[in-house]
């Protein structure tokens, strides 16, 4: 999803929780990255004892593809974890795993896809 024109991303995003569909996202990710030869942010958002073995998983992934990335922990609700860590950082592409249910109950319930999706203006990738 691109809110305006899309470019390849210099200061790419990875929102990582470490979860099926988030590791296709760090798969891409590292992909693009290595492609465009540019580093990665990922940042972990802490919800639970999860986020050290996400972290580990990433850093091992990407150490062993030789790629530049500097992991961040952070806390809060994910969504705006997510957006906050876009701006403050300045990524120009945020990319993240899609729906963990199908997507019409999230759709319905809600989730951090969705808000997300709703609230940012930096081009978005999401891997399903």
């Amino acid at each position: 999803a691109a809110p305006g024109r899309a470019a390849p991303g210099q200061r790419p995003l990875l929102a990582f929780d470490g979860s099926p569909k988030a590791r296709e996202a760090l798969f891409v990710a590292a992909y693009l990255a290595g492609e465009w030869r540019v580093p990665l942010t990922v940042v972990m958002v802490e919800e639970g004892n999860g986020v050290a073995d996400a972290q580990r998983f990433a850093r091992e992934y990407l150490d062993f593809h030789e790629l530049e990335a500097t992991y961040l922990k952070t806390a809060g609700p994910v969504p705006a974890a997510i957006l906050r860590t876009a701006a403050e950082h300045d990524n120009d592409l945020i990319l993240m795993g899609g729906y963990g249910a199908r997507p019409v109950v999230e759709v319905i319930l809600g989730s951090s896809v969705d808000e997300v999706l709703r609230a940012t203006d930096r081009p978005l990738l999401l891997c399903r």
